[in-house]
């Protein structure tokens, strides 16, 4: 297998280019069309492929803007994780996405539901062909559709706590896309028993709110356990199109952060959106 190895690694490297930038920057990418190609000869995952491409300081070449902002060792970090989606509804289908397009390796992605109708005012995945069918299965299938290199699974069931230890036990992090309060407990007993940190975001009306919470944070979680129902401020309050694309795109920063080390993390305080007011403050907890 070594020999084998060491030609893949060969056509990765004559297979890659150099580009030079409008800054006078040069580095080495390499295309698509290549590594499938490559696949094809050596009947390898692309997953693989591009993890062997940044260990040679060869980019993918959809991640060149990403290797400007997290660097070959973040992109690195971030090929090689496995994370897990909690809820694939509103603010789970924009996490999917982003999380897809930025190059998370592996992603988990656990929903019970279907789509209904009226979730096509926010929520990424539902179309009218896909209503009645299961949100897992559609984020995973948005996932291969962006980025066929992520090693994407889908879940489709309502969890309890020992289910999401199941299947969420080889991840490093966890999402929270979730709308309700038990669910959401039952996601983080999950976390403290797996010891992984977890993402939590929640969207009422033209507000939002972000944290992250690693499972030493003890004070936070307790807080997080006696808080309201969010899908019931959701009734209340309704869901416009764009509050869900708003936290997810925090979410998947603090994802980022999580994974690569660089950053400063939103931990032990929440940093709340109101869009409605166009104000974004963070509060201690």
């Amino acid at each position: 297998m070594d020999g084998q190895w060491k030609e893949i690694d060969e056509s990765i490297r004559r297979g890659s280019r150099v580009i030079e930038t409008s800054q006078n920057q040069r580095y080495k990418s390499i295309v698509w069309t290549t590594l499938l190609e490559i696949q094809k000869q050596f009947d390898v995952s692309v997953h693989i492929l591009e993890i062997r491409c940044l260990a040679q300081g060869i980019i993918p070449e959809k991640y060149v803007r990403n290797i400007r902002a997290i660097g070959t060792a973040g992109q690195t970090a971030l090929i090689r994780s496995r994370i897990g989606i909690a809820g694939a509804g509103g603010l789970g289908g924009h996490v999917a996405e982003l999380a897809a397009r930025m190059g998370f390796g592996s992603i988990v992605c656990v929903d019970g539901d279907d789509f209904e109708e009226s979730n096509l005012n926010r929520q990424t995945l539902s179309r009218y062909d896909l209503l009645g069918t299961s949100k897992a299965d559609a984020a995973v299938g948005r996932i291969r559709e962006i980025n066929p290199a992520v090693e994407a699974v889908a879940v489709a069931m309502k969890c309890t706590a020992e289910d999401f230890i199941n299947c969420f036990k080889d991840c490093q992090l966890l999402m929270d896309c979730l709308d309700s309060s038990d669910s959401r407990n039952h996601l983080m007993q999950a976390a403290v028993e797996l010891n992984i940190p977890w993402i939590h975001g929640a969207v009422a009306g033209f507000r939002g709110q972000v944290m992250t919470v690693f499972p030493e944070d003890q004070r936070v979680a307790g807080l997080m356990r006696v808080s309201q129902d969010g899908k019931g401020a959701e009734k209340v309050m309704g869901t416009p199109s764009a509050s869900p694309a708003m936290v997810a795109a925090w979410q998947v920063q603090e994802a980022i952060k999580v994974i690569t080390g660089k950053g400063t993390l939103i931990r032990n305080r929440m940093l709340i959106m109101d869009a409605y007011q166009g104000t974004v403050q963070t509060i201690e907890v």
